[in-house]
């Protein structure tokens, strides 16, 4: 495998066909959307916004406290910085008992527990499940009809979009229940130990954990390419997921190295991307000034756009990446 030479593509196909990352691009927007009407329509802004102004108040009477405190030397003091900077747990606690004092009543947050925003809550994570999954598919989609050089248009991936949603619903599913399945019935069987003896049950879970992880691992492996194949070979779910486990046998290392990659995307989405546009998204809504406000949506607007585009270079990879795993293999 030539995972330089995927990579590069990836990169330049995604950069001259800058449209691929638009049902990405939309897969983070109307979700966000939908749960900021989610979050205004069932009161959960206000209490929220409210705590946050506290949280944030608290957090300015620390720093100054901590930080221009003459007794710097004073050993408390240097414990209480670090607890500050890494938000440690007894930081969140010191919040907790900031909140007592200012008297906050926490029974406030039950009056949001009622039939209506119980239906409204529901309602939206399907819509927005069900979003997500369509935008999901259509991203997968128009990637295939980029590499089969076929026209990228709406209809185009519309019309593949349509084709797939089933199957892929299906791929999930099937991927779900054969990892979680034999992990649910490990779970069970660790309960009926501990009915039987504690000793057993403790040396049964740990087992159990340890079984888990490399079950996990090794299914991952074996049918990491399921997404690939379905879309680009046109085969059904059980199909895929079959060909995908027959595919990766004895070469572990090659899928472990794709695996590796995109983890690594991953990693910089969280670190590099994923916390400033949550911290930016924050802040949009409890700053009261009208230039930071669009000063902040700006760069909430920014982070998205560079996120979208991160991703959709992330499931290009992931596609060419089995393209020529299947020709090294062969």
């Amino acid at each position: 495998m030539d995972i330089a030479k995927d990579f590069t593509t990836s990169f330049n196909e995604l950069k001259k066909h800058k449209v691929i990352a638009v049902p990405t691009l939309l897969s983070l927007i109307i979700p966000s959307i939908l749960f900021l009407i989610f979050f205004y329509a069932s009161g959960l802004y206000g209490l929220s916004t409210d705590l946050l102004k506290l949280y944030q108040q608290f957090d300015e009477e620390q720093r100054a406290f901590l930080f221009e405190n003459p007794d710097t030397g004073n050993r408390n003091n240097t414990l209480n910085q670090i607890n500050y900077i890494f938000e440690t747990d007894e930081y969140k606690r010191d919040f907790i008992n900031y909140l007592g004092q200012k008297g906050y009543d926490w029974k406030i947050w039950l009056s949001l527990i009622n039939p209506g925003n119980i239906a409204l809550l529901i309602t939206f994570v399907l819509a927005i499940f069900i979003i997500s999954l369509y935008l999901s598919c259509a991203s997968f989609a128009i990637i295939t009809l980029n590499l089969k050089n076929k026209d990228l248009s709406f209809s185009n991936t519309i019309a593949l979009t349509n084709r797939f949603l089933l199957s892929l619903l299906s791929l999930r599913l099937l991927f779900s229940i054969i990892i979680g399945l034999p992990i649910l019935l490990g779970i069970l069987m660790t309960v009926v130990f501990f009915f039987i003896n504690v000793i057993l049950g403790g040396v049964f879970t740990f087992l159990l954990i340890i079984g888990a992880i490399a079950y996990a691992i090794f299914i991952g492996i074996r049918l990491f390419f399921s997404t690939p194949i379905m879309f680009i070979e046109e085969k059904k779910a059980k199909d895929s997921i079959k060909t995908s486990y027959n595919l990766t046998k004895h070469h572990s290392k090659q899928v472990l190295i794709v695996f590796a990659i995109i983890y690594g995307i991953m990693v910089f989405l969280n670190s590099f991307i994923g916390s400033p546009l949550y911290s930016s998204f924050i802040n949009l809504f409890t700053t009261g000034s009208i230039l930071k406000f669009i000063v902040t949506l700006l760069v909430v607007i920014f982070f998205l756009v560079l996120e979208a585009f991160t991703l959709a270079f992330e499931n290009m990879f992931f596609f060419y990446s089995y393209i020529d795993f299947k020709k090294a293999v062969k």
